[in-house]
């Protein structure tokens, strides 16, 4: 993809992700608003592309090319995404996800455990076999009635997932759908996820 404006006599690659010129920094072909060239720096101790800073502070970028300044609150020493490509991070005591370009403390989080802790998707994750979803109006995850972990896939990342015995969004059963014809699938020419029973046609998801 084309980088819109850049300079190229000033243009350098920093890494698979990052390059600079003389007045900005590009995220693969996004320009990083607000980001002081002269300072920037990646954080090269995680594994994502997802950390930077810059003299007035550090950044997560979100994968539209957008910034989320991060508060001295959070333990930028052990910030980290729980899992790679996720809208999910996590220091030693919390975790957060960005929401309106700023990272927010999720309420009640299970306590991160690298071995006993996975995820579906940004919005559903697994504790001990414990299926929670991230309600992002409320900040907060919920634990799932009725979900069998073991069993359980998110579509994508979307809001809908399916156990073992039941269809779920935003976290609750859909009583109505149909669970054996129940289906999502990725229509590549509109670029978006079309879902179905038997019944009827759900709502239709934009694909990220």
């Amino acid at each position: 993809k084309k980088i819109e404006g850049v300079d190229r006599n000033t243009f350098e690659v920093i890494n698979d992700y990052y390059s600079k010129d003389k007045n900005n920094v590009y995220y693969e072909n996004k320009k990083l608003k607000g980001i002081d060239v002269k300072t920037f720096k990646k954080i090269n101790r995680l594994v994502d592309n997802f950390l930077i800073e810059d003299k007035n502070g550090f950044y997560i970028v979100e994968k539209d090319g957008s910034i989320a300044p991060i508060g001295k609150e959070v333990d930028i020493e052990n910030l980290s995404q729980l899992a790679i490509k996720t809208n999910l991070y996590h220091d030693k005591d919390s975790m957060y996800f960005v929401k309106n370009h700023k990272l927010v403390k999720i309420k009640d989080a299970p306590k991160v455990d690298p071995y006993n802790l996975s995820t579906y998707n940004d919005k559903y994750i697994n504790k001990y076999n414990v299926v929670y979803y991230l309600d992002t109006d409320e900040g907060a995850f919920k634990k799932l009635e009725k979900a069998e972990s073991h069993q359980f896939s998110a579509y994508g990342d979307t809001e809908y997932a399916k156990g073992r015995k039941n269809v779920y969004f935003k976290g609750k059963i859909l009583a109505d759908a149909d669970y054996e014809s129940f289906s999502m699938k990725y229509n590549h020419e509109k670029d978006v996820y079309e879902i179905r029973d038997k019944n009827k046609v759900y709502e239709t998801v934009k694909a990220d």
